[in-house]
């Protein structure tokens, strides 16, 4: 805490070429302590220049990359920070995969095991998940830049297994819009989030969501996958009420 004992645990090396296996430029990230090892993204590098997730012990030594993300099957542009469940990462790369804009995965620890949970083409959906995951339970929250039915992004959930995505909230302007590198913070049942641009000042908002199950199909649609909830009164601009 005096500043002493500082160690640099490992550098990253940009070859400037596809092949730069150990990853490159972590943006808007955050590392995940487990154990004595620690998780981490990278936007780029890897063998496809596409971003990695890695492990390193905590005092330095065996780096491991264990994921290189690849723009057609797993999405390039990984940010943020890893979520870590029962012993797998989960994460959202802004861009690629089968639907052209991000998707969420998870995979082993060990690098094993990747899965492709949901896949984002920047329709109802939503696309490009810039920011982090947040968990709750068996449940994962996140947010969108873009998409929606108004093109201003989304507020969505997913379970870790993949099943049961939902859109919770479209974004229309007034109450926020491209939603980028924030983490949502999930506290007593209400998540809080900040949106980059919108509101009432088009300078950005803080918003709450109270998760309380109210989600059905019956609201707005017969189709619980894109399922909304356009009661304003269950996500309310901070300050508001």
């Amino acid at each position: 805490t005096n500043g002493t004992h500082y160690k640099d645990l490992w550098d990253f090396s940009d070859t400037g070429s596809v092949g730069n296996a150990d990853g490159k430029e972590p943006y808007y990230a955050s590392l995940v302590f487990v154990g004595n090892k620690l998780y981490g993204f990278t936007e780029y590098g890897g063998a496809h220049n596409d971003g990695t997730a890695f492990s390193l012990d905590t005092n330095g030594t065996h780096y491991k990359d264990i994921l290189d993300l690849d723009y057609t099957n797993s999405g390039e542009y990984l940010q943020g920070t890893p979520v870590f469940y029962n012993g797998k990462l989960f994460g959202c790369p802004d861009y690629g995969g089968p639907g052209g804009y991000g998707l969420v995965f998870s995979v082993d620890t060990n690098g094993a095991n990747f899965t492709d949970l949901m896949d984002f083409s920047n329709g109802p959906e939503g696309g490009e998940p810039w920011a982090s995951l947040t968990r709750s339970g068996n449940t994962l929250y996140g947010t969108t830049y873009e998409g929606g039915t108004n093109s201003d992004g989304t507020l969505f959930s997913v379970d870790v297994d993949g099943n049961n995505f939902m859109v919770l909230h479209t974004f229309n302007g007034y109450d926020g819009y491209e939603a980028s590198a924030n983490d949502p913070l999930i506290s007593n049942g209400v998540l809080y989030n900040m949106d980059y641009g919108g509101g009432k000042n088009y300078d950005g908002s803080i918003y709450r969501m109270i998760l309380c199950g109210l989600f059905k199909a019956s609201q707005n649609t017969t189709d619980d996958k894109y399922n909304t909830c356009n009661d304003y009164s269950k996500m309310v601009a901070s300050g508001e009420r």
